[in-house]
């Protein structure tokens, strides 16, 4: 697993940039969890190996899961 992170709104996802991450990793997909999307920034990768999670939704999953 690796993370990266941001505290502001993410604005807009370069996908070509999160298929040759993935490919550099060997990883079969990607998750993308920040406070707050814009609505281009889904757009941007509708239809690849990845997923969105707002931080507060992945918290709660997170949570059920290790308690």
């Amino acid at each position: 697993m690796d993370a990266k992170s941001t505290t502001k709104k993410l604005i807009q996802i370069n996908p070509e940039r999160l298929k040759q991450y993935i490919a550099k990793t060997h990883a079969k997909y990607c998750i993308v969890i920040t406070p707050e999307y814009s609505r281009g920034a889904i757009q941007d990768i509708q239809g690849g190996k990845y997923c969105c999670f707002n931080f507060f939704f992945f918290i709660r999953v997170y949570k059920s899961v290790n308690y």
